[in-house]
Parts: structure tokens; C-alpha cells; sequence
């Protein structure tokens, strides 16, 4: 097709999804095609639109488009919450059909279109990272103490930020209020302070109870974690490395990450417990294979 370099037959694959949908399975498509870590949507293919409209011109089954959009609350975080929110479903109907056979290439442009408006209404985006990290700012002081967010609130009060942000950005008074916030979430980050911590004051009774409280579940996690730190950090080195080898794209090298340490560490927890089971026998083995998960999971509560 055009959007790849060099001709490519995918008539193959498209008669396998024009299958799986007049059967009534459903399919899922990325229509952005790739795997990115900007801080906005990139430009979609067209493969979404033209499945949607070949399907709707054979008219065997009707065809539905159901918007959905993800997004990661602390993106950086491993096991950061994530948002699924999905828009109105877009019915492929017999006007599209009439426009799609009169004017193939477009009515793909136009329905490319129309599926980016509705992922935009699902999806937080902004020009860049350095904006969204203004808006977020902006959000926390706007939102009052009291007042707990659920992760659906959350995006979309930050959408909204964004879209306000975009239309009076270049206001005096809106380029001031950036600088505050920016030069605010600089000594944040400077302190390792966060928002609330500068909101309630905290006695000094309650200062210490937080701090033995914390020391205690970190000198709990700690025996669990310490054995098998010697089994874990090698294999996220190994991860570490993989991916810095395999990919320079920091998108690309957090996925390839991830994979390693999910194939490479089922392997080495096995290994292990044959090991263990060779020369102390099946009950320790069963220890072993117990006791190396805890310990993952001990890592991870320490580090986060």
C-alpha cells in the first residue's frame, strides 16, 4: 500500500479479517501502527477505515467502530494505573457504502478522519511532554483537598486544562502563569516534595508515625527481597541490555525490556527450582518456587 515503502500484498490478511467479522468475532486495531512515546497521537493509517468500509460494502454483517482509548496515570511507573475509556460507536452505514464505491480513496481519507476526532475524545494529548506536565500542575492546585479523583475525572480534567491551555496560549497572561507553574514543579521535583505535603500541616506525632510505620514495612520486605535480589538484578541487566541493543527507540527499548524479563524470568525461577529439587528434593523445590515470586514482589513494593 502507500503508506509502506516498497510495494506490500496485504490482500491476504484483509480476507482474514473480512472473515473474522462476518463470522462475529470482533477485531481490535492500533490504527496508529506503531508503538510510540510522544506526548500526542501520531498520524493514523488507513488500515482501520478501509477494513471498516470493505466489510460494510459486502454488506453481509453491519459494521460498528468502537473508539478506545488508553491512558497510563504515571506512565513512567511500572504497574501505573491505566484508563481504558471507549467513545460512541460509529456506524458504517449505507451512506458510507454509496460514498466509499464512488470515491474509494476519499472516503478512507475522510473516515481516517473521523475515527482521529473520536480517538481524541478518549485520549489525553498534548503538543508536548513539557505542556502536559503544566496541565497536570495546574490541575492539582485547582483540584481541593478533599476531593478524590477517579482515574476518568482525572483525564478528563486534564483534557480540559490542555484544550483551555492550547486556545489562550499565546496571552500574556497565560505565558506568566506557564512560567509560575513550571518554576512551582521545578522545586517540587527539587525538594521531592508533592502538593498535598505543602497543603495539611502534620505534627510531629504524626511525622514519626509515618516514618516507624514506613521503616516497618520496609524491615518486613526487606529478608524477603534480599535472597533473591541475587536472582533479579541479573536478569534486569540482561533486560537493561537487551533492549539497548535491540532498539534505540525509548519506546521500543521499555517494550523489548519488559518482554525479556517476562520470558527470561519464568526460565530462571524453573531452572531454579529443578535445581533446588536435584539436590535437596521436591518439598524444597516447592519452597523455592513459592518463595521466588514473593520476592519479585518484595523488590517491586521496595522500589516503588
Amino acid at each position: 500500500t502507500e503508506e509502506h515503502k516498497g510495494p506490500v500484498d496485504n490482500r491476504a490478511t484483509f480476507d482474514r479479517l473480512f472473515d473474522s467479522l462476518e463470522s462475529g468475532v470482533p477485531i481490535g486495531i492500533f490504527p496508529e501502527g506503531v508503538s510510540h512515546a510522544a506526548s500526542q497521537m501520531t498520524r493514523l493509517k488507513t488500515g482501520a477505515a478501509r477494513i471498516a468500509l470493505g466489510v460494510a460494502a459486502r454488506r453481509r454483517v453491519p459494521v460498528v467502530v468502537v473508539p478506545c482509548g488508553l491512558t497510563y496515570v504515571h506512565r513512567h511507573r511500572f504497574r501505573s494505573q491505566a484508563l481504558v475509556q471507549y467513545g460512541p460507536p460509529m456506524a458504517i452505514g449505507d451512506a458510507w457504502v454509496r460514498a466509499y464505491a464512488a470515491d474509494e480513496v476519499g472516503t478512507v481519507t475522510r473516515l481516517t478522519e473521523r475515527l482521529r476526532e473520536a480517538l481524541r475524545t478518549v485520549t489525553l494529548n498534548a503538543p508536548d511532554w513539557e505542556t502536559l506536565r503544566v496541565a497536570h500542575a495546574a490541575r492539582r492546585l485547582y483540584k481541593p483537598d478533599d476531593v478524590r479523583l477517579s482515574p476518568d475525572q482525572w483525564v478528563e480534567l486534564s483534557r480540559r486544562f490542555v484544550e483551555r491551555y492550547l486556545v489562550a496560549a499565546g496571552e500574556p497572561e497565560m505565558v506568566a502563569l506557564r512560567a509560575d507553574l513550571e518554576r512551582y514543579q521545578s522545586r517540587l521535583d527539587a525538594l521531592g516534595l508533592r502538593d498535598h505535603q505543602l497543603r495539611r500541616p502534620i505534627s510531629l506525632a504524626r511525622a514519626w508515625g509515618r516514618i516507624f510505620w514506613r521503616s516497618a514495612r520496609f524491615t518486613a520486605l526487606v529478608p524477603l527481597a534480599a535472597p533473591g535480589a541475587l536472582i533479579h538484578l541479573p536478569v534486569g541487566w540482561v533486560a537493561a541490555a537487551s533492549g539497548r541493543r535491540l532498539s534505540e527507540d525509548t519506546d521500543d527499548v521499555a517494550t523489548l525490556k519488559v518482554m525479556t524479563a517476562v520470558l527470561l524470568l519464568p526460565a530462571v525461577y524453573a531452572a531454579l527450582a529443578a535445581v533446588v529439587a536435584w539436590r535437596f528434593g521436591p518439598w524444597w523445590a516447592l519452597a523455592a518456587a513459592v518463595f521466588l515470586p514473593l520476592s519479585f514482589f518484595a523488590t517491586l513494593r521496595i522500589l516503588e
